[in-house]
């Protein structure tokens, strides 16, 4: 019998309505309508409708009103047209006010007609009732992608004239003419700018000006490109400089964002403490994606004083250089993790320098250093899992480093241990028995949510009919009902998608 047949036949032997009682008899409201909704995509017809009615009603009785809202988030989707009218009116029921505006913004996506106009006026009049710009402002970016009616695009428009933030004022505007067309647009981004230009301080405006040139073509963005780096060049200060050039920098392309990148460097080496310029290189480090200089990249090291941070800056350089430099900075990385005597911080530092890497003769050195650092389970695990994350679909690396987290999750020292170390790797897991040896570790968790909550990790991964059959027992076996239904719950969504 092929998957998609044996994906039938199990889905006739009754698995979605075994899911679907189990959700209902989850006693929460909210983990009711979590469960309810998962298994949406999998009804259909009329049977659809009744269970979308259904989780209507429990998210009205839903007291706590920040979980009444992300359930109706959830749920929002794959309302119908009854559907969102009652789900409005739920909305109405939140008395918090930033609550109301951000649930009636999102369900605009899913709005249409009528509906959708009214959602929209409805953020309209909370944005030009609020005295906090900040909540007006997020309010109208909200809606600025939804504005179909010329009169609520108008009055979106002049409302956030009323912003006095010219960084605010000009995002927002921005924003409304991305949606807009003809002689209006041009005039939004001509008001935008002018709100940026507005900025006294010279790294918010160069921010503020970036924002709206990535709106505009042509001469008029490349001007207004040059602008923003003019702005961010005469801020002083090592961190705030190197803020403001990276904003820039990041909107730039070839020579220009090169050299504005390493601008960025050199400001943040000037940096006097050593916590602030530690942390900021890291962060430049980590969003540079352009080759830098040789002589500026061999400065970073030395400049980090946190190991684990030194040894993920340098990591993150690896790409970024050529040659001998390249195999310097890498040997320098790892050297930084040989001495970090704290386990837990070492294997931090080297699950960070994997992270940045992709060639995999650089992962099997990670792998080499790996073994001989002296890691616990815990530790091993976490930079094994990182190694097999980064390693290529099929490599001998990603087999090897899987199997030996295998080894580690198969003797932990807590089932909570076992349970996040299991779920990191499942996502990826390709060889059968190393897949059998997963589905065998999360069914042996005797924590029934931990059970559940592995097995919906490695049953993402089954196509094996044995092994199918293998996780439904599992997912059977947990006796809490919320947990029970979330198994349940993955094992139908697997045997869908072996359908399709």
């Amino acid at each position: 019998m092929s998957n998609p047949e044996y994906a039938a036949d199990l889905a006739w032997r009754g698995v979605l309505e075994e899911a679907l009682r189990a959700a209902r008899t989850v006693a929460d409201d909210w983990l009711r309508a979590c469960r309810l909704t998962a298994l949406v995509p999998h009804v259909e017809g009329t049977a659809r409708g009744e269970l979308m009615e259904e989780i209507l009603r429990t998210v009205r009785a839903i007291a706590d009103e920040v979980y009444r809202s992300r359930a109706l988030t959830m749920a929002a989707g794959w309302l119908d047209t009854a559907g969102l009218e009652e789900s409005l009116r739920i909305v109405e029921t939140l008395t918090d006010e930033g609550l109301r505006l951000s649930l009636l913004a999102g369900m605009t996506e899913h709005l249409t007609g009528s509906a959708r106009h009214e959602a929209v006026e409805r953020v309209l009049r909370a944005a030009r009732d609020t005295t906090d710009e900040d909540r007006r402002a997020r309010s109208l970016e909200s809606v600025a992608g939804r504005l179909d009616d010329p009169s609520q695009r108008e009055e979106a428009v002049r409302i956030a004239g009323t912003i006095n933030d010219g960084g605010s004022r000009a995002r927002v505007l921005g924003m409304i003419a991305e949606h807009t067309e003809g002689a209006s647009r041009q005039e939004l981004l001509d008001s935008a700018l002018g709100a940026a230009r507005s900025l006294d301080d010279a790294g918010s405006r160069g921010y503020a000006l970036v924002t709206v040139a990535e709106r505009l073509d042509g001469a008029a963005r490349r001007e207004t490109m040059e602008e923003a780096l003019r702005a961010a060049l005469t801020v002083t200060g090592g961190s705030s400089r190197a803020h403001a050039l990276l904003s820039v920098a990041e909107r730039l392309d070839g020579v220009a964002r090169r050299e504005t990148m390493e601008r960025a460097l050199e400001a943040a080496l000037t940096v006097a403490d050593d916590e602030d310029r530690s942390h900021l290189l890291l962060v430049l480090a980590r969003r540079l994606d352009v080759p830098v200089r040789a002589d500026l990249a061999g400065r970073v090291g030395p400049a980090v004083t946190h190991r684990v941070s030194r040894a993920e800056a340098l990591a993150a350089l690896v790409r970024n250089t050529e040659g001998a430099v390249r195999e310097e900075i890498l040997e320098e990385a790892l050297n930084t993790t040989r001495i970090i005597v704290d386990k837990v911080a070492r294997a931090k530092a080297l699950a960070a320098v994997a992270e940045h890497l992709d060639d995999p003769a650089d992962l099997d050195k990670v792998w080499w250093v790996a073994l001989t650092a002296l890691l616990d389970g815990k530790g091993n695990a976490r930079v094994l899992t990182m190694l097999a994350r980064r390693s290529r679909s099929g490599s001998e690396l990603r087999r090897r480093t899987l199997g030996r987290v295998l080894e580690l999750v198969a003797s932990p020292d807590n089932e909570w241990y076992q349970l996040n170390m299991l779920t990191a790797a499942a996502e990826y897991l390709e060889d059968a028995d190393q897949l059998e040896r997963a589905l065998g570790i999360a069914a042996s968790i005797t924590h029934q949510w931990g059970r559940a909550t592995a097995l919906v990790a490695v049953v993402k991964r089954l196509r094996d009919p044995a092994r199918l059959e293998e996780a439904l027992r599992a997912a059977r076996s947990v006796t809490e009902d919320k947990s029970r239904a979330m198994a349940l719950t993955a094992v139908v969504e697997r045997l869908r998608e072996l359908e399709r």
